[in-house]
């Protein structure tokens, strides 16, 4: 999709497409995990509902038959998710401007406005995919206010491995509040767990990771941390949520360009920068607009972490 400016000129947009298609593309992002894109629903209009028909995929085993006997076929179970896809958008002022644009209007950052936009893209859907997993049924708290333990946390992936399904590594997600994953480093050390994780792959790993708020992969499962957490119990504590594939669902829309408009159009549509000048005050902003919508997918793919905040 071609990035239009009202002066014609192409240069600029189309180093700062490459530079957003780089950033996106980091293995560690959020939209790029294999828990999100296992209930990626697909494309929408802004308040449009997108709705995708599950079947539970490699569920059981093969049966082992005596000569000449028949195999009893299983019917795939199968469940219907959905999103609506809403609007985003975040303005940056004349003064985060500039340290991307010069006071010309020429881009002399495109990597670094590239970043920023795909980070606020990424926090934002990291905080959707937060509330919408608070909402699963199944949950694993300690008492308020108390501190997250290991004990409580492996609790979580037991509460979803039980169910049967095998995940590969890498293929749980959990979302922490801050003090949460503090709490569980606290208890790494105290358990002796500590210099282990110090020193595991995933700690030498995490330096070269560019995802905000990306802490690592631990006994198989991938951790992130955002404020965005949300709270319980009277805002004592923090309900972040362990999420196997099909936990959670997304969808997400594109925009198209506009002729008569100064903007970018990333990511195939899926993030807009504009530029606006306001000539009483000499001055210029930019919004970031995307259009994305998040739910609770599967249920019992999800479970709740409920600790001090």
């Amino acid at each position: 999709m071609s990035n239009l400016h009202s002066d014609g000129s192409l240069i600029q947009s189309s180093i700062l497409l490459q530079e957003y298609a780089l950033a996106a593309a980091d293995r560690a992002a959020l939209p790029n995990h294999p828990a999100l894109a296992a209930g990626y629903l697909g494309i929408g209009n802004e308040s449009s509902v997108v709705s995708k028909t599950l079947a539970d995929l490699g569920a059981g085993v093969a049966s082992t038959l005596s000569e000449d006997g028949a195999a009893v076929p299983d019917d795939f179970v199968f469940s219907t998710v959905s999103a609506t896809v809403v609007r985003k958008s975040k303005a940056r002022s004349f003064s985060d401007f500039l340290r991307f644009y010069d006071r010309t209007g020429i881009l002399k950052d495109p990597a670094g406005l590239a970043m920023d936009a795909m980070m606020i893209r990424d926090n934002t859907i990291m905080g959707m995919v937060a509330e919408a997993a608070a909402t699963a049924s199944n949950d694993v708290a300690v008492s308020s206010g108390a501190s997250l333990t290991w004990a409580k946390w492996h609790e979580a992936i037991d509460t979803l491995t039980q169910t049967g399904q095998d995940y590969p590594p890498g293929g749980l997600l959990c979302i922490l509040h801050p003090k949460q994953w503090n709490n569980l480093k606290t208890a790494a050390i105290g358990t002796g767990l500590g210099d282990a994780l110090t020193h595991s792959p995933e700690a030498y790993n995490i330096q070269y990771a560019q995802s905000i708020g990306y802490q690592g992969r631990y006994f198989g499962v991938d951790i992130f941390t955002s404020t965005r957490v949300p709270t319980a119990n009277a805002g004592a504590d923090s309900r972040g949520a362990l999420i196997a594939p099909g936990g959670v669902a997304w969808a997400e829309g594109l925009i198209e360009p506009d002729p008569d408009g100064f903007m970018d159009i990333l990511g195939g549509g899926r993030l807009q920068i504009e530029r606006e000048r306001d000539p009483s005050r000499m001055k210029k902003a930019a919004y970031y607009n995307f259009l994305v919508g998040v739910s609770l997918g599967e249920n019992a793919r999800v479970c709740t972490i409920t600790s001090d905040r």
